[in-house]
């Protein structure tokens, strides 16, 4: 018996010792392979984000307001040649049948998004992998609608970075473009067709609603363009800035544009929700307004922590800015003038002897 028990030891310990090890670089790859088109924007732009000292994420819309994964650092930045627009199909905030629309990023030479860079600064290739994992699970739907791929930005300072960035596949099953039929396209020009697509995506937006299983709750397509789009636009619209370097103002007025176009999308989706039948307003109204409530409790916490933040780098930053005066030797601030000789002390030669200038010894 004791035997018997002594080789099932063996054997158990045997299968132990023989168990793969976790290889990080396998795990890193499969956390990689998770965000669609990444591993080859990737090997397009010679980079390993396990040899990178910071990590960027661009984001825009919800991800910054509760990030995938908390940043060390996030800091306001532009994506220049392209623009934000509801492109994609959802059935988050929407049904199979009839889904909603969600935002994305269409290429644009002539405009430029607004967001936030977050950092991810000193990462062990463990918390790179868990940061990677997460923002596949929250930004990878079950249809396929989004790329992810190496894109140059530039924050409000000018310094530049590659960020990961999420934008529209114009080529997945989950891109609707304009959301014009191809029948109803090559019968306009493109004045009209940008016209029609503006109404169809206001009547798409205004009436579209779904229910989220993860948080057991109704959800519109209205309360996430509300959420997402007119509140910023409402609160913080991008507005020039006259002390900055051309290239940002430049950057700054193609931002204001976009949101124009935004602004106008906005307008109709109220129109056309004034059109719908009174119960079935009120109704969304209803899910609405829940949704609006728990997103301003949100807000404000995000805002008070974010001026916050802004305090202190500001302080931080005339910290640093007062400490390098103080070692600087040649600052101006350090030249101090000798003091001034009272009138009773200075050296009246007038009145001076010989004797006085050479006393003798």
């Amino acid at each position: 018996m004791k035997k018997l028990i002594k080789n099932i030891r063996h054997l158990f310990g045997g299968l132990a010792s023989k168990k793969k090890k976790t290889d990080p670089r396998a795990e890193l790859e499969k956390a990689i392979a998770r965000l669609p088109g990444l591993a080859q924007s990737l090997k397009l732009h010679n980079l390993d984000l396990s040899k990178e000292d910071a990590v960027h994420v661009f984001g825009y819309g919800s991800l910054p307001g509760k990030p995938h994964y908390p940043p060390t650092e996030m800091n306001t930045a532009y994506l220049p040649g392209y623009r934000r627009d509801f492109c994609c199909r959802s059935i988050r905030s929407g049904t199979n049948e009839f889904s909603g629309l969600t935002l994305g990023l269409v290429k644009d030479k002539e405009a430029a998004v607004k967001g936030k860079i977050m950092s991810y600064r000193g990462l062990k290739t463990s918390e790179l992998i868990d940061m990677l994992n997460e923002f596949a699970s929250r930004e990878v739907p079950s249809t396929a609608i989004y790329v992810f791929q190496i894109k140059k930005t530039v924050d409000e300072n000018g310094q530049k970075a590659l960020a990961i960035t999420c934008v529209a596949d114009t080529k997945a099953p989950g891109f609707v473009g304009d959301a014009l039929g191809k029948e109803v396209r090559e019968v306009l020009n493109e004045e009209e067709r940008k016209e029609a697509s503006l109404w169809r995506k206001a009547s798409i937006i205004s009436q579209a609603a779904g229910y989220l299983t993860q948080g057991k709750r109704h959800t519109t397509n209205k309360s996430y363009m509300d959420r997402f789009v007119r509140y910023n636009l409402d609160n913080h619209p991008t507005e020039i800035d006259e002390n900055a370097d051309p290239v940002q103002k430049e950057l700054q007025k193609k931002v204001i544009h976009g949101e124009k176009q935004m602004r106008e999308l906005i307008d109709a989706v109220d129109k056309m929700r004034g059109m719908l039948k009174p119960a079935t307003r009120k109704w969304l109204e209803k899910i609405e307004a829940k949704q609006w409530d728990h997103f301003l409790k949100d807000q404000k916490i995000l805002d008070e922590k974010a001026a916050k933040q802004a305090a202190a780098k500001q302080a931080a930053a005339a910290k640093a800015a007062a400490e390098k005066i103080k070692n600087d030797p040649d600052a101006p601030e350090n030249n101090v003038p000798p003091p001034l000789i009272p009138d009773d002390k200075k050296l009246n030669l007038s009145t001076r002897t010989k004797d006085s200038f050479f006393p003798s010894l």
